[in-house]
């Protein structure tokens, strides 16, 4: 027996920087009696409750970063500074080993980090070249936000615009995208976005009008603008275009980042109220319907066609 699993716990070892956990152990038919014989005899290296490593091999932060994730569990990912050592950014502190689960479900583990977060889809997350599930660079870099310094902040967002890892766009999408209201370091990027390339509030007329040339430039129909807001006298006021058929909204944004971050549980309020009443909301930045048009107008024709597919149903 012991033949046939040798090779096989090599194998699986040998793409974990040489850690293995009890729970893969178990998957590939080894007994609790034959860990604990090879724990004791030497054979193998427990590094944390229930992980293992074949001993004599140099594993260095990246093997203590393998153990630690197996230690953690399946469901956690690289994040923060150990996420940001192995993206190569620039002037983070390295040698951590931090990771994110999300909420509710925080193992301890010595020597590690591991953070809570109620908002961590698989959508910004990757594999990495040494097979570790990361967060993208625009998500590790809104993540370190609520652990590093403004002053480093600033110094690692540049250096990774620099490094052409991300842009200046990508990471205002992923902000965009990742704050709500209380979330922690939102305001710090906020400033850093404003800083580099928020410049002046964009007009509401102004906003129109792009947001009316995307449409047109994409052949999509034109929306009734200014249309007053689906929740009534709950909301005085108007939304910036809505599709009546569909039950669409498009909300455009041109102000500073501290102004959006400041407004976040308002914005929240009028999406909230108007899906009470059946409709959708779409929010762009300006720095989006400029910088990143057929993008836009994509996500506007899909929406437009699930809709009209769901209230025609």
């Amino acid at each position: 027996m012991r033949s046939v699993l040798d090779p096989a716990i090599v194998r699986l070892a040998s793409g974990q920087s040489d850690a293995f956990s009890r729970e893969q152990l178990l998957a590939l038919g080894v007994h609790d009696s034959l860990i604990h014989r090879r724990v004791s005899d030497g054979r193998w290296t427990k590094v944390h409750p229930g992980v293992f490593r074949l001993p004599g091999a140099s594993h260095g932060w990246l093997g203590d970063l393998w153990a630690a994730r197996l230690a953690v569990g399946p469901i956690a990912v690289v994040s923060h500074e150990s996420a940001a050592q192995l993206h190569g950014l620039r002037n983070c502190a390295t040698g951590l080993l931090t990771f994110t689960v999300p909420h509710g479900g925080h193992p301890r583990i010595k020597g590690a980090v591991v953070h809570q977060l109620r908002d961590h889809p698989t959508s910004w997350q990757l594999r990495h070249e040494s097979g570790l599930h990361v967060t993208t660079v625009e998500r590790t870099l809104v993540d370190l936000a609520a652990t590093t310094s403004h002053a480093r902040l600033d110094k690692v967002v540049e250096e990774a615009i620099l490094d052409r890892r991300l842009t200046w766009l990508t990471l205002a999408h992923a902000l965009g995208q990742i704050a709500r209201p209380g979330k922690p370091g939102i305001k710090k990027m906020a400033r850093i976005l404003d800083a580099h390339v928020g410049g002046r509030a964009v007009s509401q007329s102004v906003l129109e009008r792009v947001l009316l040339e995307v449409l047109e430039a994409g052949a999509l129909p034109m929306p009734i603008v200014q249309f007053v807001h689906p929740a009534g006298a709950a909301l005085p006021g108007c939304v910036d275009a809505a599709f009546v058929a569909e039950q669409l909204i498009v909300e455009t944004d041109g102000r500073r980042w501290h102004t959006r971050i400041a407004d976040l549980a308002r914005d929240h309020e009028r999406d909230s109220l108007a899906a009470r009443e059946g409709w959708q909301t779409l929010r762009f930045l300006h720095e989006h319907l400029i910088g990143d048009p057929g993008s836009v107008a994509a996500t506007v024709r899909e929406v437009l066609r699930v809709r009209g597919s769901f209230l025609a149903a």
